[in-house]
């Protein structure tokens, strides 16, 4: 395919947008300056080349085979494709293909291109606000209602029946309210950290913890829940280790981590909380274990975890419900931490959460 025709070309080289012309085996003939300043491909390094240089690996055989079969019945194409540039990164092109005839007879094809990167990362940035949005009122409109609307129910039924109460049915009505009044906490405190992050709102200040006295903390908040379920809770980590981090950070990821070992583990159960040295050797950071024997869970669970587009949450050992936010704000604490964090569980025998902290140095 010879292209000739002076005038054509002088339009195409001061198209604004990408254009590539081949010819019907998809060998590069011609492409414009803009092509260049996208791909990075000069004239030198494509032209007499298969256009699927630009290939991603990430679109299937079908979508290009569909393609193909349009072009070459002589109609136009026009779809997104993700592509990859010489230097290796990839990125997104708005793309229309047109049949080029000369003399009824097809000779090649004329790509115009236009890279959408950009608009892709700031829908995909939308999408995920708006489903953020979604989640924070379905937590506030059912979770936190119906949790609020139940503790008062008890409360008014202790107000009004009070005198005709027995002190065992009292007990009953406080302790279920009470239950429920720490569960619109925890609900509170997520919600509001997480609001945070969503917006960059939360600010870190590191200091010098004690992570044993720490995490003895969070049992003796959690000590009601334990109890209740007969959960040993044990504190494995040496008295003298500090670490250096935020302290606001360290409480939602722990409470969050131990709180969920409580929540699915069966009565009798126990959790552990521990420096794990098994795998790991670094003088800079200690990694801390959230290790349970409770239920466990399958791979493919795992990984819906950290995502709210799942929205993955179920029922505890002891039918408590929770709102899968938890595990989500633990996530986004880590990353922001520049913590390693690991999964490890097995279904009827437990589940280990590992992350890292950096150690405090005089």
């Amino acid at each position: 395919m010879n292209i000739k025709n002076l005038d054509f070309l002088n339009i195409i080289d001061r198209f604004p947008d990408s254009i590539c012309i081949t010819d019907t085996n998809a060998i590069v003939v011609y492409i414009n300056e803009v092509f260049t300043k996208v791909t990075g491909y000069t004239k030198e390094d494509i032209i007499g080349k298969n256009i699927n240089i630009l290939k991603s690996g990430n679109m299937s055989n079908q979508f290009y085979r569909e393609m193909w079969i349009t072009i070459t019945s002589g109609k136009i194409w026009r779809g997104k494709i993700y592509n990859k540039k010489k230097n290796g990164a990839y990125f997104w092109e708005d793309t229309i293909i047109i049949p080029l005839y000369e003399n009824n007879n097809l000779i090649g094809y004329i790509s115009i291109k236009k890279d959408i990167t950009e608009d892709i990362k700031n829908e995909e940035v939308l999408r995920k606000n708006n489903l953020n949005k979604s989640k924070l009122f379905s937590i506030i409109s059912h979770d936190l209602k119906n949790h609020f609307f139940a503790s008062l129910g008890y409360n008014e039924l202790l107000y009004y029946q009070l005198d005709n109460l027995n002190n065992e049915e009292i007990k009953f009505y406080i302790h279920n309210s009470y239950k429920l009044l720490k569960q619109i906490d925890v609900l509170l405190t997520n919600l509001l950290n997480w609001s945070k992050l969503q917006i960059g709102a939360f600010s870190y200040n590191n200091i010098k913890i004690n992570l044993f006295e720490f995490v003895e903390f969070i049992f003796e908040l959690l000590k009601y829940q334990s109890e209740h379920k007969n959960i040993k809770l044990s504190n494995n980590i040496k008295k003298d280790i500090f670490v250096y981090t935020d302290e606001k950070a360290l409480y939602s990821v722990l409470y969050n981590l131990i709180h969920n070992s409580i929540k699915f583990t069966n009565i009798g159960g126990n959790v552990v909380v521990c420096e794990n040295k098994s795998q790991y050797s670094d003088d800079d950071v200690i990694y801390v274990s959230v290790i349970d024997d409770g239920i466990g869970m399958t791979y493919d669970n795992i990984s819906k975890l950290f995502t709210l587009e799942s929205q993955y949450t179920t029922y505890g050992t002891n039918n408590e419900t929770g709102s899968g936010l938890g595990l989500i704000i633990v996530k986004e604490f880590l990353d922001n931490m520049k913590s390693k964090f690991e999964i490890k569980s097995e279904v009827n025998k437990g589940t280990e959460f590992t992350f890292s902290l950096n150690k405090y140095k005089d």
